[in-house]
């Protein structure tokens, strides 16, 4: 019998730049699955999936975030909303707390036997980075591990062939040495999480990117 979970991955496979899947397993209980900005024209699939949390880890920048909302608290579904950019960090600290936050929420809501759901808007970059910074400290994954074996097989940066170079540049300038510094510091420092604090990101160093997803052939 095809599960619920596969046969929406197969009929729903369509993302903002490419044919990503609209959710995609993270954790090895199945509790926990990232995809794409569930957009209105969907939230009766979204209803079907019932995730009984939903963390919306994006800004809102059109008002699409209180409209998901709206359509979470209409159909009984609980979220939590942490506004992370996709670029332009003015406080890297800010940044670096909002996804040790978000990996917490997201944790707790397992511990509690909730089936979650996180998403950003294309589901490929910030969802990227926050799902391959929990399997770190969920797997002990190495960080090339979830880099090359997490981020970019789903789109992350030029992992995703079709993704304008203003993105792929913005998100090198940013999001990749942020998420590179945090995973440095799980490494180094052998964190798991109950060691994962937001006190870490007082001295978060930021430095130049070291690894960048090999482009795919469209």
């Amino acid at each position: 019998m095809i599960s619920k979970v596969f046969f929406l991955l197969l009929i729903l496979s369509t993302s903002l730049y490419a044919k990503q899947p609209l959710f995609q397993v993270v954790d090895q209980d199945e509790s926990i699955y990232r995809g794409r900005e569930p957009r209105s024209e969907i939230s009766n699939v979204l209803v079907e999936l019932a995730p009984s949390r939903v963390l919306i880890f994006k800004n809102d920048v059109r008002g699409e975030v209180a409209k998901q909302i709206a359509t979470l608290k209409q159909n009984g579904v609980e979220y939590s909303h942490i506004p992370f950019k996709w670029k332009d960090y003015g406080d890297y600290k800010l940044a670096c707390e909002q996804l040790v936050e978000a990996i917490q929420t997201l944790k707790a809501w397992r511990e509690q036997g909730h089936t979650s759901l996180f998403h950003c808007t294309a589901g490929e970059d910030r969802t990227g980075a926050l799902a391959g910074l929990f399997r770190m400290l969920d797997e002990g994954l190495s960080t090339d591990e979830v880099f090359y074996g997490e981020m970019c097989p789903r789109g992350y940066s030029n992992g995703n062939p079709n993704k304008p170079w203003k993105v792929t540049g913005a998100i090198e300038a940013g999001l990749t040495p942020l998420f590179e510094a945090i995973a440095e510091k799980i490494e180094k420092e052998a964190l798991n999480f109950d060691s994962l604090e937001k006190s870490l990101c007082q001295d978060i160093k930021i430095k130049k990117f070291k690894r960048r997803c090999p482009r795919l052939e469209k």
